[in-house]
Formats: C-alpha cells, sequence, structure tokens
C-alpha cells in the first residue's frame, strides 16, 4: 500500500496508478494538495452513496 500526504501532479499520477492496479492507499486529510481533495471527494462520496464501493469510488474521483 502506499501513504500518501499533499502532493501535486505526480502526487495525483501515482494516485491514479494505484486506483487502477487495486494497491490499498492511505489519504491522510487535511495535509493539503491533491491528497486532501481525494480524500474530502471520497468522503463526501461515502456519506452520500454509503453502499458504493470504495474503488468505484476512486474511480468517479480518477474520471477513469
Amino acid at each position: 500500500g502506499t501513504v500518501f500526504i499533499n502532493g501535486a501532479d505526480e502526487t495525483y499520477r501515482r494516485m491514479i496508478d494505484c486506483v487502477e492496479e487495486g494497491s490499498p492507499m492511505l489519504l491522510l486529510e487535511s495535509t493539503g494538495g491533491v491528497t486532501q481533495a481525494f480524500a474530502y471527494v471520497m468522503k463526501a462520496v461515502r456519506l452520500l452513496k454509503p453502499n458504493w464501493d470504495v474503488d468505484y469510488v476512486l474511480r468517479l474521483v480518477s474520471g477513469r
């Protein structure tokens, strides 16, 4: 797995790679950058659609 803290373009690409590979990810909220954005979107979607699979939500976030 991978732990993501903050980040920009390269971090975004690594997150997308993890989603595509099905690799575990830990996103730390309130750290800024794309990690914070991914974490907040995941949290919001999970609250709205608690029955959705996490992988499906990540694919929605990543646009893939």
